[in-house]
């Protein structure tokens, strides 16, 4: 499974929907190595940990988005995730208000709809 996180008026499954958008990248270059494989942490690729009873929670660490707005994740749920069309499925959207530091984590299920987190400004934390 693999994630996007793309501009609104990006359909997911179309044009653009297997890039993520301009302002999201990661904080600090790592690597993940599985089985001698070695990939960068980010959300271009796979996740970092896989959580939950169901293990149904994806992580992925160091992401940052530096500009405001709302953003659309679409969703590769299989496959070679190499295409638009891969990135078929529309998992929730990410507003960026601001950067605040207050420790919160936010998780998104893929397959659900109305996921959105929220990040407040400094002066709304």
């Amino acid at each position: 499974m693999r994630m996007r996180i793309v501009a609104t008026n990006v359909l997911c499954g179309r044009f653009g929907a297997s890039t993520n958008h301009i302002a999201v990248g990661k904080r600090v270059p790592e690597k993940v190595c599985r089985s001698n494989v070695c990939s960068d942490i980010s959300v271009r690729g796979p996740p970092t940990s896989v959580l939950g009873p169901d293990l149904d929670t994806l992580e992925w660490d160091q992401v940052t988005v530096t500009g405001s707005g709302t953003y659309k994740i679409c969703t590769c749920p299989s496959g070679p995730c190499t295409e638009d069309a891969h990135f078929l499925v529309e998992s929730g959207s990410l507003a960026v208000i601001g950067v605040a530091d207050t420790g919160r984590e936010f998780v998104c299920s893929a397959y659900t709809a109305g996921c959105s987190v929220r990040v407040a400004m400094d002066d709304e934390a």
